[in-house]
């Protein structure tokens, strides 16, 4: 595995914590005994699906996604 393969690899973990932490957040705001923004479930589904969507570039073995954003 080259380093920069082992850069992806760790950031697509650190972004599958953040997704953890996110649902996490989520089913907390979920419950009943929170006073919340009306939006905030809207928002933080965004922000998961967004998270999902990183982490599956960073894990991507030809780095396409990554690639084509850096070189547009």
């Amino acid at each position: 595995m080259t380093e920069a393969e082992k850069l992806r690899v760790h950031a697509a973990g650190h972004l599958s914590a953040v997704h953890d932490v996110l649902l996490n957040v989520k089913a907390f705001v979920e419950t009943n005994t929170v006073d919340k923004p009306e939006k905030i479930t809207e928002m933080l589904n965004g922000t998961i699906k967004d998270v999902q969507t990183l982490e599956k570039w960073f894990v991507d073995p030809f780095n396409t996604k990554l690639e084509e954003a850096r070189h547009g």
